[in-house]
């Protein structure tokens, strides 16, 4: 029996698939294979920055406990503030007449004229004068004030001499009535200690 001849079949249509690599560059693409690799995640710059944070939080907490340290070893070695109230300041000698009317005034001539007053009688512009001239920010700072101490060492350092002081009103009543006044480091880091406890102390 003679065979029948076959049709030849129709190709089966596929749906075109989507090239993954059309959309790089095209020296980095090309056909069946790409150059592009995925990076690694980097696992070395998150325990470099965690060891970098936990020594500056070691060294500032260092810091921390020398500057304590330091502060109530020489805060130890100094006069207590209340020492204050027991200073007796030296005043000129007054001679009157029978009348009252002053004759003479002897006074130290290394203290000056001096006569102790309440501060009730002092004028308002006098001390308002004082301040702004000695210490502008005397109700406001703790006893130093850090901004007068660096305009100081500025204008000392431009003009190659002591050209102004960085010294607060608190400090210069510590220097002459507790401390004595010679011009050292180290005097002035007791003056500065002082102060600040003076002003924790008492009210302006």
């Amino acid at each position: 029996e003679p065979k029948t001849p076959r049709t030849p079949s129709t190709p089966r249509a596929y749906p075109a698939r989507p090239d993954p690599y059309a959309q790089l560059a095209p020296d980095r693409a090309y056909l069946g294979h790409s150059s592009v690799q995925p990076k690694a995640a980097s696992r070395g710059c998150l325990p470099f920055f965690a060891w970098a944070g936990v020594i500056v939080l070691a060294l500032a907490f260092l810091s921390l406990c020398a500057v304590t340290g330091a502060y109530l070893a020489i805060a130890a070695t100094l006069p207590p503030a209340s020492q204050l109230q027991a200073t007796h300041l030296a005043q000129s000698t007054k001679i009157y007449d029978r009348n009252g009317g002053l004759l003479y005034e002897i006074f130290d001539p290394n203290s000056g004229r001096r006569t102790v007053i309440t501060p009730d009688k002092i004028p308002t512009v006098l001390k308002d004068a004082t301040i702004a001239t000695e210490d502008p920010s005397f109700y406001s700072n703790l006893g130093v004030d850090p901004r007068g101490i660096a305009r100081a060492i500025y204008y000392d350092w431009r003009y190659q001499r002591i050209v102004t002081g960085g010294s607060t009103i608190t400090q210069q009543l510590v220097k002459n009535l507790l401390l004595t006044p010679e011009p050292t480091f180290q005097r002035k880091i007791r003056e500065g200690i002082l102060a600040l406890e003076i002003t924790r102390r008492y009210s302006k």
